[in-house]
Order: C-alpha cells, then sequence, then structure tokens
C-alpha cells in the first residue's frame, strides 16, 4: 500500500507543478494559502472537531451540521474547511461567529497535511459529501483520527471507477 500511496503523490506532485504556470493566474494566488498555510493555534488545543466540505453545495449542506455541532458541544473547538473561494466566502458568511477557526483545506500533499493536522490536533473529521483526499485519509488513519462521511453518496458511474481501484479504495475506507 506504501507503493500506492508513493505513486499518488508523485503524480499529484507532476499535476500541481506542471499546472504551476497558469495556476496564479487560475486560482488567484490560492495555491500557496492551501499548501504553506499555518493554520494556528498549535498542539496544545487537541479535541478539535474538523468538518470538512468542497465547494458552496457541500457548506451550505454542513452549516446546520456545524451549528448542531457548536450547540451539543460548547467544550469542542469546530475547526471548518473548504476547498473553493465561492465556498471560503459561503462559510465565512454563514459559520464566522460559529467555529473556532476557517481555513482552506490543504492541498493532499503529505507535508502540507501532516503540518495541518499537527497544528490543528483533531480528534475526528467529518468529511461532508465525498471530497476524498486519500492522502489525507491516510494520515488521519495513521494518527488515529476517527474519519466520518457526512450524507455522502456515490453515483454508479464513481462506483465503477472506485472498482477499477479497489486496493486503494478498501484501504482509504478500511477501519
Amino acid at each position: 500500500m506504501k507503493i500506492l500511496f508513493w505513486c499518488y503523490q508523485a503524480l499529484w506532485t507532476v499535476a500541481v507543478l506542471l499546472s504551476m504556470p497558469v495556476l496564479p493566474f487560475v486560482r488567484k494566488g490560492r495555491l500557496l494559502a492551501r499548501l504553506f498555510q499555518d493554520p494556528r493555534p498549535g498542539p496544545e488545543v487537541g479535541g478539535v472537531i474538523w468538518v470538512h466540505a468542497l465547494s458552496l453545495g457541500e457548506v451550505v449542506s454542513a452549516v446546520p451540521l456545524v451549528r448542531a455541532l457548536g450547540e451539543g458541544f460548547p467544550q469542542r473547538k469546530i475547526l471548518f474547511t473548504a476547498t473553493t473561494a465561492q465556498g471560503m466566502e459561503t462559510a465565512e458568511k454563514e459559520l464566522g461567529g460559529t467555529v473556532w477557526a476557517l481555513r482552506p483545506m490543504p492541498l493532499d500533499f503529505w507535508w502540507s497535511v501532516r503540518r495541518f493536522v499537527r497544528r490543528t490536533n483533531p480528534s475526528v473529521f467529518l468529511l461532508v459529501e465525498t471530497d476524498i483526499w486519500p492522502g489525507l485519509l491516510a494520515h488521519l488513519k495513521n494518527k488515529g483520527v476517527s474519519a466520518i462521511l457526512v450524507n455522502g453518496r456515490v453515483s454508479p458511474r464513481t462506483m465503477r471507477s472506485y472498482a477499477r481501484f479497489k486496493p486503494v479504495f478498501r484501504h482509504i475506507y478500511k477501519g
């Protein structure tokens, strides 16, 4: 499984490097924020509930969940991440005063994910729908952080794609 992980990391690195000349124009510089962000504070926080939503639609569907978590677990800190700029804008509007921190999702490089997880120290990761990042999920699993899929569904077409890479997805979803 380690070979597959490192192959994935290598392909991901090549894809980002090849797209770097155009990314600053397309993504307005968000790439650097997602690679090198400093999530603050440090590991002393602990017990963080990390909720991740991909984009606008997932963020909107996550708002009631995040508010309920805040009411049900007021002693816990909630970290909310989103992948898209529009998702982040909506999260800031809807959840700004509700969560401990709002951050862009780190890119799925082992070193970026490791740093983010080390600095935020989550105890549970709630993934809204199916924005699956293999490197992140593998790292969370290795750290003993529970990952829970919320409101997820897999279409028949996606299921066929998963079937082609069964060993990879079996490892991701196992445990």
